[in-house]
């Protein structure tokens, strides 16, 4: 209601109160989803995920907090936004446009880092960076950007994965086809579910 704009990443959930005084702007997101958030400098914007908080007053961020994934990853591309604990346990960080900062909710530990910001965002454009990521990585990865449930047969045959690819607007079954040249599986999609048996 109040002018921002949200994109949702896939499997992603924002929730908020309708709040008819407008004197919070408060949501909750489960996933990922990139924030243009419009300018209040009375009424600081604050998205709360597992065990931190972002807030902002006019900016443009990322955040990825999904519920299988202990990392929370906050990227800033415009203005200015802190990043705090939940539980004030301890002081949180600052971030300028360009940084990033990673909490990983298995430890509580809260850290500025740096991100490969088209890895990161090439979502909102149909992009799927995979770089140099394992078996499980990928396969959680596909399941997510499809909608679709996995299956894996003779998976002891898979091997070490350190699989790169990038893949923009391709079908799922491009994606598998491709995948399946290099590391030697077929795969077969039947609606949500589909099943990789390696040779």
């Amino acid at each position: 209601p109040d002018g921002t704009r949200v994109n949702l990443n896939a499997a992603s959930e924002l929730k908020y109160v309708d709040d008819i005084e407008n004197s919070k702007r408060i949501v909750y997101l489960t996933g990922e989803a990139f924030f243009d958030v419009a300018k209040d400098k009375t009424k600081p914007f604050m998205v709360i995920t597992k065990g931190i908080s972002t807030t902002a007053l006019g900016t443009s961020f990322n955040i990825k907090a999904y519920s299988d994934d202990p990392l929370v990853k906050v990227l800033l591309m415009t203005g200015k936004v802190g990043v705090e604990y939940l539980s004030a346990k301890a002081s949180g960080l600052i971030l300028n446009p360009g940084m990033g900062a990673e909490y990983d909710s298995e430890n509580g530990k809260l850290i500025a880092k740096d991100f490969n910001f088209e890895k990161e965002l090439g979502w909102k454009q149909g992009i799927i960076i995979l770089d140099n990521v394992g078996f499980p990585e990928v396969i959680n990865q596909l399941e997510r950007w499809y909608g679709v449930n996995i299956q894996i047969q003779n998976k002891q045959k898979a091997g070490q994965w350190n699989y790169s690819g990038r893949f923009q607007n391709e079908s799922l079954e491009n994606v598998l086809s491709t995948m399946g040249h290099v590391k030697g599986f077929n795969h077969k999609i039947e609606d949500k579910s589909v099943i990789i048996t390696f040779q």
